[in-house]
């Protein structure tokens, strides 16, 4: 049976000399039980097929499993190092970048984008709502904003900036994701980040803050040098069809998922999977975060219809990172 310990946080982790001497008889080739129950605890709501799914990717093993992942608010943290709302791929660019160090940018529609960023970050939608219907959009404004932010970002070339505006954005991780690409790589088990954000900003917040991803990830995202979109939320349900060939050669025999988002639409890309796929989702839910409120139990059971796992409280990866290690044994 699995021993697990608690930190402070009240998530469990699996103690260090637990770790070592069970890892070294998993690549011994030794059988290792694996059998643990995760029980209710604070901010860790399980849905009533979690214990089914987990024993199959337990029996599975590394060598079966695959993961899925959002990034945004994901792999990254809700609240900022600052202690404001963390800065996303886009929001990054549009918070951080010095106007003057764009000649031209702040006379096309980059103001207007701003300026929707700003309200939707401070929840006032319906100040946001009336802003774009001044801008007479045709279409869903989603959709008009997306391509207006490539556009745009291809035009001036906004790539160049991605890394001072990293550098001045109060963007964080999950504590924690170092374990878990560590993991990732350690047992060779394929990464695919599935986001609408931008590639160049996705791995130069990674990279600076110490947890580059694992060398076999894959990316399906947006490109700064690309002037069409790639993916956008309403498009997500097609992210596998649209991962490199690397990911598909090195899935094709792996019928467990591990699926991480923080919304419904992060589960979509489970659509391109193979009938017979095992997926276990866990959602980061940031309500009640702005606010600095608990989860309000209305969200958390309302996640819980489409995830098997909800955390709450802006978690760390700890509970991600001890499910992994539950799996390793198996196979």
């Amino acid at each position: 049976m699995l021993v697990f310990r608690r930190l402070g946080s009240g998530l469990p982790v699996l103690g260090a000399s637990f770790c070592a001497s069970h890892a070294k008889r998993c690549r011994s080739g030794q059988s290792v039980e694996c059998s643990e129950r995760f029980v209710p605890m604070s901010g860790v709501h399980l849905g009533q097929h979690f214990e089914v799914r987990l024993s199959t990717l337990q029996a599975g093993g590394p060598q079966q499993l695959q993961v899925i992942t959002d990034f945004d608010q994901t792999l990254t943290a809700y609240i900022g190092n600052d202690g404001l709302r963390n800065d996303e791929c886009h929001g990054l660019l549009l918070r951080r970048l010095e106007p003057r160090t764009v000649p031209g940018l702040m006379t096309t529609s980059w103001k207007h984008l701003k300026e929707l960023e700003r309200l939707y970050g401070e929840g006032d939608f319906a100040g946001a709502d009336s802003y774009a219907r001044s801008l007479d959009i045709q279409g869903k404004r989603v959709t008009w904003w997306f391509k207006t932010y490539q556009r745009l970002a291809v035009e001036f070339q906004l790539w160049r900036h991605v890394d001072d505006c990293t550098i001045r954005s109060n963007a964080r991780v999950r504590d924690g994701l170092v374990a878990t690409f560590a993991w990732l790589e350690a047992f060779d088990v394929p990464l695919l980040v599935v986001s609408a954000g931008l590639r160049q900003v996705m791995c130069c917040i990674l990279e600076t803050r110490g947890c580059p991803l694992p060398a076999s990830a894959s990316i399906v995202a947006n490109d700064l040098h690309e002037p069409t979109l790639t993916i956008y939320t309403e498009t997500k349900h097609a992210a596998l069809s649209l991962a490199p060939q690397r990911f598909h050669d090195a899935v094709k025999d792996r019928r467990c998922v591990l699926l991480l988002g923080d919304k419904q639409s992060d589960l979509t890309p489970a659509q391109g999977l193979d009938q017979d796929s095992v997926v276990l989702s866990i959602c980061f839910l940031s309500d009640g975060l702005s606010e600095r409120r608990s989860a309000s139990a209305e969200e958390i059971q309302k996640h819980l219809q489409y995830f098997d796992v909800v955390l709450t409280g802006d978690a760390s990866m700890n509970f991600v990172n001890s499910l992994l290690r539950s799996i390793e044994g198996g196979g």
